[in-house]
């Protein structure tokens, strides 16, 4: 499914390509100069039973990817009963925006592997409870999750029901399979009220591992980077960068809950300044 258009526009609307069944699904390929999606509106990809493949969704943007509303957003996904592997997500715009709950996710609830999203952005915002996230619920591995941000990345704020807005690579308790890393390159990083950068593993597999590069990082107003894991091996957070500030009950922390070993964490900056009550920490209840 190709579309080329200057402008294209979803509300209330779905695009999909999907697939049940042993062959594999087509991509969706959009080229536009703005998209926006609203109002419980979805671009997606899928494979639903069987062993056919997902197919891509790959959308080029040249001036915006605009993302509002709950039950909106961009997917990539394994669904139950499935052992084929989803599709990758990739983004390529100057400016991509989500806000009110909008979702990019890319899963696997199968046994197939999920995806990779990519985003290529000169600015990325989320807020208001947005996510952006790559995960897996069962056997299936979950996908890495990239962005490259050539000015900058600002997450902030919550939902009007309490969701904190986040970049996020997860696999939840019921899983065997491995997360995804979380890459994330920009000149600058923003992270504020409440909002969170993390990988999280309560399953039994391999945590992801969190790497940021940027030439300033600023947390504020209780927000952090985490790395939380319950089983499995441990999932680590990695930092270059040449200033790190943190403010207002800020923090970087690994969190290893029972008896799994807690990640390191890795600070590569001349200039690391906490205030605040602001913290950095490696946590373990029983493990090392």
């Amino acid at each position: 499914m190709n579309i080329t258009t200057p402008q294209l526009s979803l509300l209330q609307s779905v695009i999909s390509s999907e697939k049940s069944g042993i062959g594999n699904a087509g991509n969706i390929t959009l080229k536009v100069d703005n998209l926006i999606v609203r109002d419980g509106s979805q671009i997606g990809t899928g494979t639903f039973a069987g062993s056919g493949n997902a197919g891509d969704l790959i959308i080029t943007a040249t001036d915006s990817v605009d993302i509002a509303g709950s039950f909106t957003g961009l997917f990539s996904s394994v669904q139950p009963g499935s052992t084929g592997n989803g599709g990758n997500l990739n983004i390529t715009t100057s400016q991509l925006n989500l806000a009110q709950n909008a979702v990019i996710s890319v899963t696997a609830v199968g046994n197939g592997n999920a995806g990779n999203i990519t985003l290529k952005v000169d600015n990325l915002s989320v807020r208001d409870g947005s996510q952006i996230q790559t995960g897996t619920i069962t056997g299936g591995n979950g996908g890495d999750l990239t962005i490259i941000a050539a000015e900058s990345v600002e997450i902030a704020g919550f939902s009007n029901n309490g969701i904190p807005s986040t970049l996020l690579s997860a696999a939840d308790f019921s899983s065997t399979g491995d997360a995804g890393d979380l890459n994330i390159t920009s000149n600058q990083i923003n992270i504020r009220d409440g909002a969170g950068i993390s990988v999280t593993y309560f399953g039994y597999g391999n945590a992801g591992n969190l790497k940021v590069n940027a030439d300033t990082i600023l947390v504020d107003n209780q927000a952090g980077f985490a790395a939380d894991v319950v089983a499995g091996n441990k999932g680590n957070i990695n930092f270059n960068s040449k200033f790190i500030q943190l403010r207002r009950n800020s923090r970087i922390t690994t969190n290893a809950i029972g008896t799994a070993n807690g990640g390191n964490i890795t600070i590569n900056s001349p200039v690391i300044a906490g205030f605040e009550n602001s913290d950095i920490r490696a946590n373990a209840d029983e493990g090392n």
